[in-house]
């Protein structure tokens, strides 16, 4: 290597050491699951998407795959499913991964599956037993870093809050979680056909059942898989894709509204 290219590779490196750490993202609220997520297993990674929203509106969103810890680690139930029928708990704590998937609606959770394998499961679920909240992973350096008065403030008082009005939030809701149980069975690659897409759907009909949903909110859900089965090959690059996006959107009001519940001045 010359003189020149190490000069400038050591430049490079004291300017990104110079630059200051990134300010902490909001702390997320996570809605409790209405039924356990089976992860689905690709490339060595077993994952699963959960719904979320924001707690803190003066705070910035998280980019996608900013890393997370739950505020209460017993709030997470995951069970592994092994050969001989029966079931184990895996620990959460150094095996489970939480991380921002599209900025504040939705984290995706992750085990490595030689974890599962190790334990002879055949798959896992995840759970998420009662509503609770996730925070940032602490960065060295933050400039701003959420305090433990900050912690407990958001993650008590307003998240207790927010089950009123975002957890309970009625049709929109109701249709989220049809709309999330559907992504959660489509191939995160993006690539499904249309025997696949009705196998999705066939998901949020069984859901819906179970949670007592509302023809408004089948009529959205409904509403989201038709148009999207006709913008996956155009606007979005996929299905699940865009499945994701009229997610965000049916709890983009909710969270508007708790918003306005904390901070009606704003």
């Amino acid at each position: 290597m010359s003189t020149r290219v190490i000069v400038a590779a050591l430049a490079a490196t004291l300017a990104a050491a110079a630059l200051p750490a990134a300010v902490a993202p909001q702390i997320l609220g996570v809605v409790a699951t209405a039924e356990p997520i089976p992860l689905t297993c690709e490339r060595g990674t077993c994952t699963a998407e959960l719904t979320s929203f924001c707690l803190q509106r003066g705070r910035a969103s998280p980019t996608r795959g900013e890393a997370y810890l739950p505020v209460d680690a017993g709030h997470l139930r995951l069970t592994a499913t092994l050969a001989n029928g029966g079931t184990r708990a895996v620990p959460v704590t150094g095996n489970l991964t939480l991380a921002s998937e599209r900025s504040h609606t939705a984290v995706r959770v992750s085990v490595p599956e030689s974890v599962l394998r190790s334990l002879g499961a055949m798959f896992a679920i995840i759970e998420i037993t009662t509503a609770t909240s996730f925070v940032p992973v602490p960065v060295a350096g933050d400039p701003q870093p959420i305090t433990p008065a900050e912690l407990a403030l958001v993650s008590d008082a307003h998240r207790s809050i927010a089950v009123g009005i975002v957890d309970r939030g009625g049709d929109w809701m109701q249709a989220a979680t049809v709309a999330n149980a559907m992504i959660n069975v489509l191939p995160a690659g993006g690539s499904e056909d249309e025997a696949v897409r009705n196998t999705a759907w066939a998901s949020a009909e069984r859901l819906a059942a179970l949670i007592g949903a509302s023809d408004g909110a089948m009529l959205m859900a409904k509403g989201a898989f038709d148009w999207c089965k006709r913008q996956a090959s155009g606007t979005f690059p996929s299905f699940r894709g865009c499945l994701g996006s009229m997610h965000d959107r049916f709890v983009g009001p909710l969270n508007n509204r708790f918003w306005q519940a904390v901070e009606p001045s704003s």
